[in-house]
């Protein structure tokens, strides 16, 4: 039987190995649930299972992008991911610690993939996704309308806007798909715990999600940074302002989500209404930002949450207290199994 089981580890390991190989060439988004699969190997398995999907990851990306110090740095980020997950998983880190280790090695490796190639022959770091575009993009789009491209002069500027727009939005485009992929390896990895039937580490569920104290203070920093960079005049300012400001706005939009879930939670409110609101988020995004992130610093400095956990405790306990009298008034004792279930209850209510 554990031979056999062993047979089973060593084929997925083959399995997750082929894939890794594969989407590494030609496709980085969906190859997330995989090394998070690969991490989960190491953890659980062996750190020997984690080596042939990790060799795989860098000859997939190698044979795609070749050897050059772009590519490098895609590999470089493809090894480190796993690695992280793996760490955490061992070490039973906190969440937060593996998401921001992650979002930052996401960062810079998709940031440095794309940019230090034209940073090195003396060329703005968005030339090469600006040039990918020009290629893919508009000259496709010219040659297949060339015939009648009068009649589409105006798609025809909305496409070439975008290449000016590059300079301004390539490091928060970078930083919003490094968030993006970070929670998405981590709840992957979470998710793989589950098929496994091995149990995740406790995460808080998402109602009760809240920054720490000094989120208040990095904001506050991150602000003034912003406005040093307008004073100052420094090369690409609203480039910078804009990363910065998408930090802040990413960070305080969960927790105005989270604190709305809290509500709509306290409130009974029918699970639609939660998948409305989660839908219509998505929906004006990145406009819900604003709105979400104000929720979210309000929340951060009244602590609303806090208060209202302490309170409902309160009148959970009073209420238990008002039972216990009125059944020992009733029957002159008071009953076990009542008060058991009751307590079963006020739990279930508190989670």
């Amino acid at each position: 039987q554990i031979l056999m089981k062993n047979w089973t580890k060593a084929l997925i390991n083959v399995g997750v190995t082929l894939v890794c190989f594969v989407l590494a060439a030609f496709s980085r988004l969906i190859i997330l649930p995989v090394i998070a699969l690969a991490a989960y190997m190491g953890v659980y398995w062996g750190i020997w299972y984690l080596i042939p999907p990790v060799i795989a990851l860098v000859g997939g990306n190698t044979l795609f992008s070749g050897v050059d110090p772009g590519s490098l740095c895609c590999s470089a980020m493809l090894v480190l991911l796993p690695v992280i997950l793996v760490i955490y998983g061992r070490k039973k880190l906190p969440h937060r610690y593996a998401l921001l280790a992650l979002a930052i090695t996401l960062c810079l490796g998709l940031y440095l993939s794309a940019a230090i190639v034209p940073m090195l022959n003396g060329e703005p770091p968005y030339a090469m996704l600006a040039e990918a575009w020009d290629s893919a993009v508009i000259s496709s789009f010219t040659s297949v309308f060339s015939d009648g491209l009068a009649g589409y002069a105006e798609t025809l500027e909305f496409l070439n806007s975008f290449t000016e727009l590059l300079p301004n939005f390539m490091m928060a485009a970078v930083l919003l798909m490094a968030e993006f992929s970070a929670m998405a390896l981590l709840f992957s990895f979470r998710l793989w715990q589950k098929v496994f039937r091995t149990a995740p580490a406790r995460m808080a569920k998402f109602c009760y999600w809240r920054l720490p104290q000094s989120s208040l203070i990095g904001a506050a920093v991150l602000i003034a940074l912003i406005v040093l960079v307008y004073v100052l005049k420094v090369q690409q300012a609203t480039a910078i302002a804009l990363t910065l400001g998408l930090i802040i706005l990413s960070m305080f939009s969960v927790q105005g989500l989270a604190y709305i879930m809290f509500v709509m939670r306290i409130a009974r409110a029918p699970k639609l209404m939660r998948v409305l609101i989660w839908v219509m988020s998505a929906l004006l995004y990145p406009s819900s930002m604003i709105f979400l992130s104000i929720t979210g610093i309000a929340e951060q400095i009244q602590n609303k949450r806090r208060k209202v956990i302490e309170y409902l405790r309160q009148e959970s306990e009073r209420s238990r207290l008002e039972r216990r009298a009125e059944e020992y008034a009733k029957y002159g004792y008071i009953r076990e199994e009542k008060e058991e279930k009751g307590a079963k209850d006020e739990k279930k209510e508190d989670e």
